[in-house]
């Protein structure tokens, strides 16, 4: 919303607005570099935060280290919030390295206890702290997110993707968040949701279904393309762009991507 009123916020500025916060899953780059230039000139801080359901929050970014997500170091989620452990974990169930991929993981008091009525989905879920000693491991329950992360040297927390939505092209892997963010770049386009349909040839297609923002013009999808091309990697371009008046949401408020490519798939 606020960036939709983007024309009107920069002839009015928010100049009572200290303090902005999101919740749920990461803020898309080019979101996030246009959240910036509209608010911070009125003085406005913006708390980047990263949670679950399973658990709250999770991580968050103070404002004064927002230069850390960038389409160059990727997209941060801060560290974890106070008397909460997140631990990367790779596939072996060790602590993933500075720089590896991995499992986030949640550890601390706001963890929930299950899903209710779910026992599968709860042990799938809610397992063992994988690093407490084999005489404590079965003591707690910690919360396995389902999302790819890494961990920097400092500590910093940088968002990949959902494992299960994880795109395999032309033998390299990305994640859905990649082709969005290098979608969202071009400033053409409102909201991106990517996704992978399989093809024996490459892997996956790479599809993207987007909403431009006001006052996007015919030949938008041309020059998204040509944008795409300049700047990002071959196996990231997608094979087909669809543009839709809006993207369907799910009932967390967040785009069904399960719901858009199961409508592309089917139809």
């Amino acid at each position: 919303l606020l960036i939709r009123s983007a024309k009107s916020l920069r002839e009015n500025p928010l100049t009572h607005l200290r303090y902005l916060a999101n919740t749920g899953g990461r803020i898309p780059q080019a979101n996030l570099d246009e959240l910036r230039n509209l608010l911070e000139p009125a003085g406005t801080k913006i708390y980047l935060m990263y949670g679950l359901t399973e658990a709250f929050r999770s991580t968050y970014l103070d404002p004064k280290e927002l230069h850390r997500s960038s389409p160059e170091q990727g997209n941060c989620i801060g560290k974890a919030i106070p008397n909460t452990e997140i631990m990367v974990i790779d596939k072996e169930g060790k602590e993933a390295a500075p720089g590896e991929p991995g499992e986030l993981v949640h550890r601390g008091p706001t963890v929930a206890m299950g899903y209710w009525g779910n026992e599968e989905a709860t042990r799938k879920a809610y397992r063992p702290n994988p690093l407490a000693p084999p005489e404590l491991l079965d003591v707690e329950r910690v919360v396995y997110s389902g999302d790819t992360v890494t961990r920097d040297e400092e500590g910093y927390l940088y968002f990949l993707g959902r494992e299960d939505a994880m795109i395999k092209n032309q033998g390299y892997r990305l994640s859905p968040e990649e082709v969005e963010n290098l979608l969202l770049g071009s400033g053409m386009v409102h909201e991106a949701c990517a996704f992978g349909v399989e093809n024996p040839a490459v892997g996956h297609d790479v599809i993207a279904v987007i909403s431009l923002k006001d006052g996007g013009e015919d030949g938008a999808i041309d020059a998204i393309r040509e944008y795409a091309i300049k700047n990002g990697p071959p196996y990231m371009i997608p094979r087909e762009i669809i543009v839709r008046d809006e993207l369907p949401k799910n009932a967390n408020g967040k785009i069904d991507r399960k719901g858009i490519s199961s409508a592309y798939t089917n139809g």
